[in-house]
């Protein structure tokens, strides 16, 4: 393919998620599917999965992840995307 030729590709609709404002964006509890039965397990993975498949994405709380790790997480994500990228290229993993 030349620099030229352009690729041009659809997505099958039932894999674009609605456009939603963030206020609108679904909280889930993950708190029940760590201390509950199965029941309240398959409850909030079927919460998760509505909304995977309906939005894209999902608040999670009560997931037990510590701040701090959090934090450090987001600083982490912070410092790689500031590199150059020639030193992100050195990683990749297409």
């Amino acid at each position: 393919m030349t620099a030229q030729q352009t690729v041009s590709a659809q997505l099958d609709s039932t894999l674009v998620a609605a456009r939603v404002p963030l206020d609108q964006i679904p909280l889930v509890d993950f708190g029940p599917f760590l201390e509950g039965g199965p029941a309240a397990r398959k409850a909030v993975a079927r919460q998760i999965g509505e909304a995977c498949r309906n939005i894209g994405f999902f608040y999670l709380i009560n997931h037990g992840v510590p701040p701090a790790l959090t934090r450090q997480t987001f600083e982490e994500a912070r410092r790689f995307f500031a590199l150059p990228v020639e030193k992100k290229r050195e990683i990749a993993i297409e």
